[in-house]
């Protein structure tokens, strides 16, 4: 089975999410998702361990609470609906 990052990174390429890929610290790695005024931060830690927070305008709207992947799908979701439709 293929380590969570690999996952995670195919997840993400298949909702056409865009992200940075950053080494912060020795043992993990940070993904920061981006769609419109949400960010999506996911660090994936050598042993395998997930955590995220989704914040929207700088305020914290999600923090583990959620699902992961209902926090990508939303967030794809978000991202086809851009740019709006002219009024």
């Amino acid at each position: 089975m293929p380590h969570k990052l690999y996952a995670l990174l195919r997840t993400l390429e298949r909702h056409h999410l865009w992200f940075m890929m950053d080494r912060l610290g020795s043992d993990s790695v940070t993904l920061t998702v981006t769609v419109e005024e949400n960010r999506l931060e996911i660090d994936i830690f050598e042993d395998e361990r997930v955590e995220y927070a989704c914040y929207k305008s700088n305020q914290k709207i999600a923090a583990g609470g959620k699902n992961l992947d209902a926090l990508i799908s939303g967030l794809a979701a978000i991202g086809r609906q851009w740019p709006p439709a002219p009024r």
